[in-house]
């Protein structure tokens, strides 16, 4: 049985040197789903997908699709059992984010 979640995260990035965050900062979460399941061996996984949207104005112009941010304000709702939260999946407003540059890559120990 797949099961809905949210990911915590502080921005969205694409294969470029550029990526985005939520204009105030903040932390947002992003839409996902997961599931537990059994391996061939017997062994249980635990596998996890983040859910994609359209891009919006300001990630459109580096990919054409983004993480749906579902707003703290429905993070209830996308994680609770009563309402079909299908309407959250959609871009989140260009005006509420901005541009970044990513972060340089940590290196492996």
């Amino acid at each position: 049985m797949q099961q809905v979640t949210r990911q915590p995260a502080q921005g969205v990035e694409a294969r470029t040197k550029l990526g985005g965050a939520i204009r105030n900062r903040n932390p947002f979460g992003v839409a996902g789903i997961w599931e537990n399941w059994h391996n061939a061996a017997g062994q249980w996984e635990r596998t996890f997908c983040i859910i994609t949207v359209p891009a919006n104005e300001l990630v459109g112009t580096v990919h054409d699709r983004m993480p749906a941010i579902i707003p703290i304000v429905e993070h209830p709702r996308w994680l609770g059992p009563d309402s079909d939260p299908r309407d959250l999946l959609k871009p989140y407003p260009a005006r509420l984010m901005k541009r970044v540059p990513k972060p340089p890559k940590r290196k492996r120990m």
